[in-house]
C-alpha cells in the first residue's frame, strides 16, 4: 500500500484547523455491548527519545520529537512536534474531529507499545472499561484506548522489528545511513543529548517520518487484508491464525469426513461441545504446561563441549511441526484414569505420572530437564539435565515414556502413581486444511524464487503460527492498568472455565506436537549414537554431528520411512516434497558437496560454527553479529569462543536493557529543562559469557573418564 499524496505539517503552535483527512469508509467491529464503528483512518505515533545517565549511574530518559500520521486512501498527513502539549492538544483535537467515544473508534499503530505507552500513559486519563485496555504482562500493554483512539501495538501483528515491517509489508523503508566508520543507522541516535530545542537536520526528520508513514501503510494494509474482511481488530499474529481455525471449522461444520472430519455430530455447536471435553479441569492444566509439556529438546553433549578443532555434518528436519501436526496422532477423547499397560504405549495416548528409583543416564547424552522434575532425591545434573539420582517423579507422555527408558537405566519396576488414557486420531480437518493451505503457498512460492517477497514471508509466519496457536497458554492472572495506582494483577479464577470454554483447540494437541517432535529426532539421536556417530548438539529439529558414512547411511533410511509416512496420508503434492525429510546444512546441492564446517559448541544454546571465510553463531541472549567483535578471523572467533568464557562491552555486544521510571522526573539536558511524568531509557549493556563451576567440573570428569587427550578446563 502507498497513499498517492504526502503533506507534513511541522506544527509549533495549538491550532483549530489540523486538516485531517476525511474517513472513507468503516467497519463494523464486533456485536451488542462489545461492538463499535471502526473509522478507515490509518494512523500511526513514534516518540524520539534522548538517554541520560545521571551521575548517580541512573538512566533515564527524555522525549524530544513526536510524530503523527494520520490517512485516508488519497491523502497521509504527517504531523511533527517539539513539545509535549502540543500533541496532547493535537490527539485531543483529533478524537473531537472525528466525533470519536465509546461506539466510534480510530486505529493509531505504535511499533512498540511497551515503550511510547510507558511515556504516554501518565499524559493521557485512559478509558476504563473493560474492552478498552489488554496488556499481556506490566509494562507490556497491546492496546490501550483513550476517547476513542484505539493505540495499538503493530510488532506483535509483524514480529521482528519496525525495519523488517517496512521490507515485508510496505513501500515506504526505513532510512539507513553509514557513518565515518562504516556502521549502518537506521534509528536516530539516542545517546546524543537533545532537547525540544536541538534542531534536527533534513535526514533526521526524514527518519521519523518515514517511521510513521509505514505505520500507516501497514495500517491501511491490515484494513484491507484482515479487519474489513472478519471485522475483528487481531492483537497478535496468532489471535489473526486462531480466527482462521475457527472460520475453517464453521465452514466445515455441515461435511462430514470418518477419518479427518468432525466427530460427535456436524454441527458447529456440537463440535464445541466435544471441543469443552478436551479440554482439562484449571488445576490439571497447570500440571499439563508445568510438568507435561517439555517443548523442543536442546542440548550439548558434554564429552564435546569447549572442545576445539571438530568438523561437523549439520542435518535439520524440514519443518518438524508441520510434520508432526500432518504425520503423528493426538488425544481425540477425554482423559480417562486407567491401570497401565505396556501394550498401551503403542495404541493409546498416556499421561503417565512414574517414579523411579536409582536412575542412571546411559550415555552421554542426558534428557531431563531439572525443570520438568517435581520429585527428584540425590540428583546430578549436566548443565541442568539429570544424569543420575536416587528417586526421581516424571509427567510423561507415551512418548515421553519410552525416550526415558531409552537413555535411562533404573533399578526394579517403573511405579506407576498415576496414569490416564485417551484415543488417538489425527489432527481435526479444520486446523490441517489451514496448515497445509499456508505450508502450500509458501513452498510454492519458494519453488518460484519468490522467497523475499511480502507474500512468502507472510504465509512462512502463518506456518510458524499455526504451532504457536496449539501451544499458546490462556492468560489466568490478568495484568490492568489503572489511571490513579498504574500497574496492578488479578488473579481471576472463572477466567479459565470462560476462556476454556471458547477454546477451539485442545492444550493436550500442543503438548502431543512436541512430545512427537522429540520421539523422532530422540530416536534418531540414539539410533546414531549406537552406531558410533559421535553427535555433538542437537537443538530442536537439527543435529551436529562427526561426519560418517553410517550416519549418511541412517538419515537415508529415516528419509525413505518418512517419504512412505507421507504417501500412506496422502501428502503427494509436489509442495510437500521433503516435508520431515532431514536435509542438509552447508551443503552446495548444486555440485553435492558438503563444505568443512568448524564447530564449537559450550553448552545448551551457546555454539557456533564456521565455513567459507564466514562464522555463525547462536549465543543465547547475545545479537548475533556480536560474535564478530571477539575476533578479526574465523579462526581468531572459533579460539575465543574459549571454555573461560568472553566479555563484549557495551558498544561491542550491541545488547540493550530497560530502565522504566514510573515518578516524575526532571535533568537540563543540552542546556533546557526537560521533565516527564513517567519513562523508559534503552540502554547498552555488556555481555559475559562464562560456563558454570559445576558444569565446567562435570566436562572435565566425563572427559577424562573417557581418555580424551584435551581436559584442560
Amino acid at each position: 500500500m502507498q497513499f498517492p499524496n504526502t503533506t507534513v505539517y511541522r506544527i509549533n503552535n495549538n491550532m483549530t484547523d489540523y486538516h485531517f483527512p476525511k474517513a472513507l469508509g468503516t467497519v463494523k467491529i464486533g456485536r451488542g455491548d462489545k461492538g463499535y464503528t471502526l473509522l478507515r483512518i490509518y494512523s500511526g505515533l513514534d516518540i524520539e527519545t534522548t538517554n541520560i545517565t545521571t551521575p548517580e549511574c541512573k538512566h533515564i530518559a527524555f522525549a524530544y520529537h513526536f510524530q503523527y500520521s494520520v490517512a485516508n486512501e488519497r491523502q497521509l498527513n504527517v504531523y511533527l512536534f517539539r513539545r509535549w502539549d502540543l500533541l496532547i492538544h493535537f490527539i485531543n483535537a483529533l478524537w473531537t474531529f472525528y466525533g470519536l467515544g465509546s461506539d466510534k473508534h480510530i486505529i493509531t499503530g505504535i511499533a512498540n507499545m511497551s515503550f511510547e505507552f510507558q511515556f504516554l500513559r501518565r499524559r493521557l486519563v485512559w478509558d476504563d472499561d473493560d474492552f478498552a485496555f489488554f496488556a499481556k504482562d506490566k509494562y507490556q500493554p497491546l492496546k490501550a484506548t483513550y476517547h476513542g483512539i484505539e493505540f495499538r501495538e503493530v510488532l506483535s501483528l509483524t514480529g521482528g522489528s519496525l525495519a523488517q515491517l517496512a521490507k515485508d509489508y510496505c513501500t515506504t523503508q526505513k532510512l539507513v545511513t553509514t557513518d565515518e566508520n562504516g556502521v549502518k543507522h537506521s534509528d536516530l541516535d539516542y545517546t546524543k543529548e537533545r532537547s525540544y530545542q536541538t534542531p534536527l537536520t533534513d535526514l533526521e526528520e526524514q527518519y521519523c517520518i518515514n517511521d510513521v508513514v509505514i505505520l500507516s501503510e501497514y495500517m491501511w494494509w491490515l484494513f484491507e487484508t484482515y479487519i474489513g474482511r472478519t471485522r475483528t481488530v487481531p492483537m497478535t499474529f496468532t489471535g489473526i491464525l486462531h480466527q482462521e481455525f475457527k472460520d475453517e471449522l464453521k465452514r466445515l461444520s455441515f461435511q462430514r469426513d470418518d477419518k479427518y472430519g468432525l466427530p460427535h455430530g456436524t454441527s458447529y455447536d456440537q463440535y464445541m461441545r466435544y471441543l469443552n471435553q478436551l479440554q482439562p479441569d484449571k488445576e490439571f492444566y497447570e500440571v499439563v504446561f508445568k510438568w507435561l509439556f517439555r517443548g523442543g529438546y536442546v542440548h550439548g553433549n558434554s564429552l564435546y563441549t569447549a572442545v576445539d578443532d571438530l568438523l561437523a555434518h549439520m542435518r535439520d528436519v524440514t519443518s518438524s511441526y508441520p510434520t508432526e501436526m500432518n504425520l503423528s496422532y493426538f488425544p481425540g477423547s477425554v482423559f480417562r484414569p486407567c491401570t497401565f499397560q505396556r501394550d498401551k504405549l503403542y495404541t493409546k495416548c498416556l499421561i503417565i505420572h512414574v517414579g523411579f528409583d536409582h536412575i542412571r543416564a546411559k550415555t552421554t547424552h542426558t534428557i531431563e530437564s531439572k525443570n520438568k522434575i517435581p520429585v527428584c532425591y540425590g540428583g546430578q545434573y549436566d548443565n541442568g539435565r539429570l544424569i543420575c539420582a536416587d528417586y526421581a517423579e516424571f509427567y510423561f507422555t507415551e512418548m515421553d515414556f519410552q525416550i526415558f527408558e531409552l537413555f535411562y537405566s533404573y533399578e526394579g519396576e517403573p511405579q506407576i502413581l498415576e496414569c490416564w488414557e485417551a484415543k488417538r486420531m489425527p489432527l481435526p480437518k479444520y486446523v490441517i486444511s489451514v496448515l497445509n493451505h499456508h505450508y502450500q503457498s509458501k513452498e510454492k512460492l519458494k519453488g518460484a524464487g519468490l522467497n523475499d517477497t511480502q507474500e512468502y514471508v507472510i504465509e512462512k509466519q502463518r506456518v510458524n503460527t499455526c504451532y504457536g496457536d496449539m501451544v499458546k497458554r490462556m492468560r489466568l492472572l490478568k495484568v490492568i492498568y489503572d489511571n490513579t495506582i498504574g500497574w496492578t494483577e488479578a488473579d481471576s479464577p472463572a477466567e479459565y472455565e470462560k476462556e476454556a470454554k471458547k477454546n477451539i483447540l485442545s492444550p493436550y494437541w500442543g503438548v502431543w506436537v512436541t512430545s512427537s517432535a522429540r520421539f523422532h529426532i530422540l530416536k534418531m539421536l540414539h539410533r546414531l549414537t549406537m552406531a558410533g556417530v559421535k553427535c555433538y548438539y542437537i537443538d530442536t529439529d537439527s543435529i551436529k554431528y562427526e561426519p560418517s558414512h553410517k550416519a549418511e547411511r541412517i538419515f537415508k533410511q529415516y528419509n525413505a520411512w518418512i517419504y512412505r509416512r507421507r504417501k500412506n496420508r496422502k501428502l503427494r503434492s509436489e509442495y510437500f516434497r521433503g516435508l520431515g525429510e532431514y536435509d542438509k546444512e552447508a551443503y552446495d546441492k548444486k555440485t553435492g558437496v558438503w563444505h568443512v564446517v568448524n564447530f564449537k559448541m559450550l553448552g545448551a544454546k551457546r555454539y557456533i560454527y564456521a565455513y567459507e571465510g564466514h562464522v555463525y553463531a547462536t549465543v543465547a541472549g547475545m545479537p548475533k553479529a556480536s560474535i564478530n567483535q571477539i575476533g578479526h578471523t574465523p579462526e581468531e572467533i572459533l579460539k575465543s569462543f574459549d571454555k573461560m568464557g568472553f566479555h563484549l562491552t557495551p558498544e561491542q555486544s550491541g545488547k540493550l536493557t530497560a530502565a522504566y521510571t514510573d515518578e516524575e522526573y526532571s535533568y537540563i539536558v543540552d542546556g533546557v529543562e526537560m521533565k516527564e511524568l513517567s519513562g523508559v531509557a534503552l540502554y547498552e549493556i555488556p555481555f559475559t559469557m562464562t560456563i558454570k563451576e559445576d558444569y565446567r567440573n562435570h566436562i572435565l570428569e566425563i572427559q577424562k573418564l573417557l581418555h580424551k587427550e584435551d581436559t584442560s578446563l
